[in-house]
């Protein structure tokens, strides 16, 4: 869920922002990622009632940020793993890489 995406959602579900906290808001939101979005719409819609009226600010979202954590840390597939996979090395610079160690192992048993 982009920033976008959760301030029509938050809006709908809880009502409009006044204006003086946009902003702010805007600024909070800024470095957070779709999963931790995803992530704050669970944990809201659980711990933060529309019966008061009003949308969270960032107050409630400090408050339910610990929860908003663990549900990413123990999602299944984790949302915080990284799901490209990159090799760094090849398979043949790890292999005569692993050779030339074996090499400097054997040499160090034998200058004792």
């Amino acid at each position: 869920m982009t920033i976008a995406e959760f301030a029509k959602w938050v809006q709908g579900y809880y009502g409009k922002y006044p204006e003086g906290q946009k902003d702010d808001l805007k600024i909070y939101f800024r470095d957070l990622s779709p999963a931790y979005f995803d992530a704050l719409r669970w944990v809201l819609t659980r711990r933060y009632s529309s019966k008061w009226g009003r949308p969270p600010d960032i107050a409630i979202f400090e408050e339910v940020k610990g929860e908003v954590l663990e549900r990413l840390r123990y999602a299944d597939p984790p949302k915080l793993q990284i799901e490209e996979h990159e090799e760094l090395i090849t398979p043949e610079q790890a292999k005569s890489l692993r050779e030339r160690f074996a090499q400097l192992l054997q040499g160090a048993r034998y200058a004792k």
